[in-house]
């Protein structure tokens, strides 16, 4: 006979399959510890409202839509890892990840606003994704911090095109990309004030390319991103020219002898 003890035990320990509807995986709530999760048919991921999820391995989702930290109340991810996945949610939502890891995955289209990113692995591609530090206010007064935290981190064995950093996020307490080619700026609004000086003053087909890339940039710094990271695929999109890519690159070097 199962005695209550035992019954309620079962009941705790939650598995996340049970939780598909269609090609839908929606979680509100609840705790889900040490298991794996495959499910190649699915394309939306929901988890909600406090949901926890410790050392669950998710392998080989393919996510084009939902969020992984919906709902008022935040969710946690401790010692996650996602293998091969491509996670393209809009909204990262109101979620902590602490030692997680993301292995030979795609990262696309995330709006990070509300996450925090603590001592987690990324080995993946990151495409069209911001991190920004700070909660939007009305956020932020429900989360009760005014910043959200990004230390830790290491990108080394990752890939960047089109990531932006905001708001303040401490890019030297995390590892940036290794890939050849690619820049880190200490003091960016300083770097990017020369460089845009620098380019005003030059007569040729490609500078505004190179101009309207660096007056992003330097706009992003004025709005409290003091450190910067640019990866070499930005600098190919930057310009398709040869000369304004040479010129680039020579400024970014410049650039991040400054501190």
């Amino acid at each position: 006979m199962q005695t209550d003890a035992s019954s309620g035990q079962e009941d705790a320990l939650q598995r996340l399959d049970k939780y598909l509807t269609g090609t839908r995986l929606i979680v509100h709530g609840g705790v889900f510890s040490e298991q794996e999760f495959s499910n190649p048919k699915i394309d939306e991921i929901v988890v909600a409202n406090g949901a926890r999820l410790d050392r669950v391995v998710f392998r080989s989702i393919k996510i084009k839509h939902g969020s992984l930290g919906a709902g008022s109340v935040e969710s946690h991810y401790d010692g996650c890892v996602f293998v091969n996945c491509e996670l393209g949610v809009s909204s990262v939502g109101r979620a902590t990840f602490r030692n997680c890891r993301f292995e030979n995955s795609k990262i696309r289209g995330w709006i990070s606003l509300s996450a925090q990113f603590v001592d987690c692995v990324f080995e993946s591609r990151l495409e069209r994704v911001v991190f920004d530090a700070h909660p939007l206010p009305n956020v932020a007064a429900e989360l009760g911090r005014e910043r959200n935290r990004f230390e830790g981190n290491d990108f080394r064995g990752s890939i960047f095109r089109d990531v932006a950093f905001r708001g303040g996020v401490q890019l030297a307490q995390d590892l940036m990309p290794t890939l050849d080619g690619g820049y880190f700026l200490r003091d960016g609004e300083s770097a990017y004030t020369r460089s845009v000086s620098r380019v005003r003053g030059i007569d040729s087909s490609w500078a505004n390319d190179v101009l309207a890339f660096l007056e992003v940039r330097l706009q992003n710094c004025r709005r409290g991103q003091v450190q910067d990271y640019i990866s070499p695929l930005d600098v190919v999109a930057a310009t398709g020219d040869p000369d304004g890519r040479a010129v680039l690159n020579e400024l970014l070097r410049e650039g991040m002898k400054l501190h």
